[in-house]
């Protein structure tokens, strides 16, 4: 895996770049962040960049979960456009998978997710699980928050959870 330096890159200036600190602390103290901004803040641009140079993420990959495939290829090709070839990055719907060896992003629907867990429920190569979109709740949304949570409680308690929503209700959650 890629160990790419998120300092190196030059990132959109959007709102969400204030809370890189924040989230980056509730993840090395091990909990779950709840990322609730408005839309268009840069939640689903920027955090996975935040976390690319984290010393546990020790070379893994950052998965960044969408609710639905057109959202997977966008967002895939706007994160390699921000990372400039200098970070990794693929996507993996039901019908396509386009992987670069090494890779330090991945977009994908929470069922491929989920299926992947199925194969492997360590989640070895993975650093961190990012929920995008949790406020669109759907079966899918749920099992894959589950499982993320039971494969952290099992095998992994260094696997990180991050969950993203415009709307969710951060106290609540």
């Amino acid at each position: 895996m890629n160990t790419s330096d998120s300092s190196a890159l030059e990132l959109p200036s959007y709102p969400v770049l204030s809370l890189r600190r924040s989230v980056r602390d509730e993840l090395e103290a091990g909990r779950i962040p709840v990322v609730e901004a408005p839309p268009g803040s840069g939640k689903s641009t920027l955090v996975p960049f935040f976390l690319l140079d984290a010393p546990w993420r020790e070379g893994r990959t950052i998965l960044l979960l969408q609710p639905r495939r057109p959202a997977v290829r966008a967002l895939s090709a706007r994160l390699r456009e921000l990372g400039g070839g200098k970070v990794a990055v693929g996507h993996v719907t039901r019908y396509e998978h386009s992987v670069p060896e090494d890779a330090d992003i991945i977009v994908m629907t929470e069922g491929i997710f989920v299926r992947r867990l199925l194969e492997d429920p360590s989640a070895a190569d993975t650093a961190t699980v990012i929920l995008d979109e949790f406020h669109e709740r759907s079966l899918a949304t749920d099992l894959a928050y589950v499982l993320a949570r039971q494969c952290r409680e099992l095998f992994r308690p260094d696997l990180r959870i991050v969950v993203m929503s415009a709307t969710l209700e951060r106290e609540r959650f």
